[in-house]
């Protein structure tokens, strides 16, 4: 974001999933150890579980071409 805060998506504008800022943390901080835990939830299918993930126009978009 503007102010170096690391989202998680693009889709977040409002920085809800902030990981980290890279004016205080490296990059590699921000997105590698962070990440792990949500690529997990993801992965399990139970992204619904993280806010930011269950508004997200992306993902309404591809569940509802699974119907």
């Amino acid at each position: 974001m503007w102010d170096g805060t690391v989202t998680a998506c693009k889709n977040d504008y409002n920085g809800k999933m902030a990981l980290g800022n890279v004016n205080h943390d490296s990059l590699e901080k921000c997105w590698i150890h962070s990440l792990k835990t949500l690529r997990e939830q993801h992965r399990k299918g139970s992204a619904h579980e993280i806010q930011a993930c269950r508004e997200c126009p992306l993902r309404l978009s591809e569940l509802s071409k699974a119907l």
